[in-house]
């Protein structure tokens, strides 16, 4: 039957509580991103998709600087690319290109903001440059010509997290405020499919205006990769360039232009590279592009709400352990932690939010631990106690006296014993039963328990109907006082018994002895002496006291 005590129920609530402490302690003292991120990219493989026909990446390739000549290419060249985008009718044109320096070719800089101009869908990039002389960060934007002449402006910047990996964008950052969405977001933001702040709602009208202060960076989103790198439809500059190609591969398309070519710009390690080896800036962008248009984009939760969730979380899952369910403590911690996972993943996959999933699972183990460790302390009192009665059982009693024996021959104080006869009690078994035989016993026990703990000794069952208590820094007097305010208590209790020819109702004989240190070398030294006092009471009428003395001879107590 279950334990629906008071205590047992502040106890569970206790355990509960456990699991959003360490929530909390976790959270706030520990760092478990690593851990969470590795979980987080073995799910990943399940979020790849075939490539988007309506996003086209325009490289500046190996094959593009072979046809061109060196990199960085005459502004005209880039001029007539966004002509021939122009002409076959590019949806946007996302340029993950810096413009921030003058062109070295005479009339390229007018030719270009001529071509942004007239094309009307291009977004230029900014990012984040660094120079202590002006304070540290500072925003590195395109030329003011080109910038004023472009549909709006981006920054480029990619998060790098602590394991070298690239996992996410935040959507808007600047020198201090954050007035510049990434290139995708103002993309999706200008094509009616994102909201941007305030601040980054102003795109370009400030950007002659730089900011003092340190670098801000806001909404990080989590890029869920379609694939490894080379997953998007490329095409070489040179050959959009030069009209080489289908315009209907770019019609209506979003047309990222970045540069993929060996050695000219930076390769970032992604969760999902495998052995395609690390993923260019500009498919980074593409994916981020992809993530944001079709509502994949993974976003976190503020700390705060973090601590919430996954303290009721590892609450609800701490519920599965502590509840007296008819299955293992181990299969319940599996039920428990397949809870915590499955949300986990529900919130990921539908909500598109990523929790820390460790703080919950730590909190999980602690009511687990907590649990393991009542029912070791549970197992461990019970494999010491009898069935019936809940005292000691005779091997615990053993091993007490055993140490009590040892305590009271090296301090040279004295150790009684008290072997407790119920008297007559086969017939009382026969007459009304062995259950009521059992409710005898167990009624008992618990006077010589409490008695026990009065006293600072131990009950135990010795075997049958026989009962004992070991008295520590108890003498022979004491010992016989105690054992007579025992079979007075017991007579309080008017427990009938109606086949006793000793008494009307139950009754007890109790042998007494109290160690020697000359005559008792072992504990069973000690038990035959109690033993021999005890067949002595029974053998002059029980319902009495005999203590064996020091010269190994009975002396009557009788008991009132």
């Amino acid at each position: 039957m279950v334990n629906l005590s008071p205590i047992s129920i502040m106890r569970a609530i206790a355990a509960l509580l456990l699991a959003p402490l360490v929530v909390i302690i976790v959270t706030f003292a520990a760092d478990t991103q690593r851990v969470d991120m590795l979980l987080y990219d073995f799910q990943l493989p399940w979020w790849k998709s075939p490539a988007p026909e309506d996003i086209v990446i325009v490289a500046v390739d190996d094959y593009s600087i072979d046809q061109l000549g060196r990199w960085p290419f005459n502004r005209r060249d880039h001029a007539l690319l966004l002509e021939t985008l122009s002409e076959y009718q590019a949806r946007f044109v996302i340029y993950d290109v810096l413009f921030v320096e003058p062109a070295t070719d005479e009339g390229g800089d007018a030719a270009l903001a001529n071509a942004l101009h007239s094309t009307g869908n291009v977004i230029l990039a900014m990012t984040r440059g660094s120079d202590e002389r002006r304070g540290g960060a500072f925003e590195l934007l395109p030329l003011p010509e080109l910038a004023e002449a472009s549909a709006a402006i981006g920054h480029s910047n990619i998060t790098i997290d602590e394991d070298g990996l690239i996992r996410r964008v935040h959507l808007e950052e600047g020198e201090g405020r954050s007035r510049w969405p990434s290139l995708a977001a103002v993309t999706a933001y200008l094509d009616h499919a994102f909201e941007l702040t305030d601040d980054s709602k102003e795109l370009n009208s400030e950007i002659n205006k730089p900011l003092a202060g340190n670098w801000v960076r806001k909404k990080a989103i989590l890029v869920p990769f379609i694939g490894p790198p080379g997953s998007f439809p490329t095409l070489p500059f040179v050959d959009v360039m030069e009209g080489r190609v289908d315009a209907e591969a770019l019609r209506d398309r979003y047309v990222l232009v970045g540069v993929t070519a060996s050695g000219l710009a930076p390769r970032y390690g992604i969760p999902v590279a495998g052995n395609r080896g690390a993923m260019s800036g500009v498919e980074i962008q593409a994916n981020a592009l992809d993530a944001i248009l079709r509502n994949r984009a993974i976003r976190t939760m503020h700390t705060h709400a973090n601590v919430a969730f996954n303290g009721s979380l590892a609450m609800l899952a701490g519920l599965l352990i502590l509840a007296p369910l008819p299955i293992l403590l181990i299969l319940r911690l599996v039920l428990a932690v397949v809870l915590i996972i499955g949300t986990w993943l529900v919130m990921l996959w539908h909500f598109k939010l990523l929790l820390p999933i460790v703080p919950a699972l730590l909190g999980l183990l602690s009511v687990y631990i907590y649990q393991v460790w009542r029912q070791y302390r549970q197992y461990a009192i019970g494999a010491g106690r009898d069935g019936l009665t809940q005292l000691y059982n005779r091997g615990r009693f053993d091993q007490i006296l055993g140490v009590e024996f040892a305590r009271a021959k090296s301090d040279h104080s004295d150790l009684s014993l008290l072997l407790i006869d119920v008297d007559h009690f086969k017939n009382y078994n026969d007459y009304y039963g062995h259950p009521m035989g059992d409710q005898a016993l167990r009624t008992l026990s618990r006077l010589l328990h409490r008695k026990a703990k009065t006293c600072r000794g131990i009950a135990a069952r010795y075997g049958g109907e026989e009962l004992v208590m070991v008295l520590p820094n108890t003498s022979s007097d004491d010992a016989i006082h105690i054992a007579g305010d025992i079979c007075s208590e017991i007579k309080a209790l008017g427990i009938t018994h109606e086949r006793s020819t000793t008494a009307d109702s139950l009754t007890v004989s109790i042998g007494v002895a109290t160690m020697d240190e000359e005559r008792d070398s072992s504990p069973g030294d000690l038990i035959e002496m109690t033993d021999r006092a005890l067949y002595d009471a029974k053998a002059n009428g029980r319902n009495c006291i005999r203590s064996y003395n020091s010269a190994i001879r009975p002396r009557t107590e009788q008991a009132e």
